[in-house]
């Protein structure tokens, strides 16, 4: 066979403990403040594994630079999370009106913008 038409080896799954044991290693790593690609490394996992490790864990999270918006203005939290917490009517909503080539993020973002503009100069005409 060609090196092209060679099949994969399968990775065996992970079992729970050692998925376990895999999320105490991440958090310890990246408490210690590695980026995310050298944890990855020392785990000899994919990024996207550290990434999914830590969106499906809420009492993990990266740290981000200084300089991040989180740092100006507050935690930013996760918009999936906080609409989950909304009423289905109020989803469907922001859904109808969120642009077809727009992200929730933007939408929401702007009904800020425009309650924002409302408020400092009230004769600023909102989009």
């Amino acid at each position: 066979m060609s090196p092209s038409t060679t099949p994969k080896a399968k990775r065996s799954r992970a079992t729970p403990d050692e998925v376990k044991q895999r999320k105490t290693a991440i958090a310890a790593l990246l408490a210690e403040g590695f980026p995310v690609a050298v944890v990855a490394q020392k785990l000899n996992v994919g990024v996207s594994a550290i990434y999914k490790t830590v969106r499906d864990d809420p009492d993990l999270n990266l740290r981000r630079s200084t300089f991040g918006m989180a740092h100006h203005i507050g935690r930013i939290g996760r918009i999936s999370d906080a609409l989950a917490r909304e009423p289905e009517e109020f989803i469907a909503w922001v859904k109808a009106n969120v642009p077809e080539d727009g992200t929730v993020a933007e939408f929401l973002v702007s009904c800020a913008l425009d309650s924002y503009l409302e408020e400092t100069d009230p004769g600023t005409p909102t989009t």
